[in-house]
């Protein structure tokens, strides 16, 4: 955009919008207060014409400002938008996945619970001489221990952790571990 410089009176093309002056020179010029200083050859007449144009620049300058300031917002605004449509999008998943982690995590402390009572109904059992070590013999154990638990618990359940205890081995030593402490017991009373 052309237009006329402030100190010197000359016209001028900036890359700048805001740009007042033609050259480095003339802008610490204006910064030392000689502003208009091409106007003093001038008439009356023509320096108030030219005061009117550099006003008008200004009132330009002033306009593509607040256009530039108001587009910054609008496109600030969208990317708050884009990025809030993103995280409701994602919301629903992550409440899924908190969801599933609360609705997981009292399966996880009623198995962990399970195992705990198994294990140790195992070497109750082992030291009572019981030849029976069943599903429902231990069940019917953690009952008599946990009456709380009864609407919580099955045979099945009993069941399936024996399962899981004799497939990792660790039945085989419980066992073993329960019969030795039972015999050290009997020969040291």
């Amino acid at each position: 955009m052309k237009r006329m410089c402030r100190v010197y009176g000359r016209d001028f093309a900036s890359r700048r919008v805001d740009a007042i002056t033609c050259t480095p020179t003339c802008r610490q010029r204006l910064s030392r207060g000689q502003a208009f200083a091409y106007l003093a050859g001038l008439s009356k007449r023509e320096q108030k014409v030219h005061r009117e144009m550099h006003a008008g620049y200004d009132r330009l300058i002033a306009t593509v400002k607040r256009r530039n300031a108001f587009l910054k917002d609008l496109r600030a605004e969208k990317r708050a938008e884009k990025q809030e449509r993103e995280r409701q999008r994602q919301l629903p998943q992550t409440f899924a996945d908190i969801g599933f982690q609360y609705v997981r995590e009292p399966q996880l402390e009623q198995q962990r619970w399970l195992r705990i009572a198994v294990t140790g109904a195992i070497p109750f059992l082992v030291k009572e001489q019981r030849n029976d070590i069943s599903a429902e013999v231990i069940f019917e154990l953690i009952l008599e221990a946990s009456p709380r638990r009864r609407q919580d618990l099955t045979i099945e359940q009993v069941a399936k952790m024996l399962d899981e205890l004799h497939a990792s081995g660790d039945y085989d030593r419980i066992v073993a571990e329960a019969t030795t402490t039972a015999c050290a017991a009997c020969r040291n009373p």
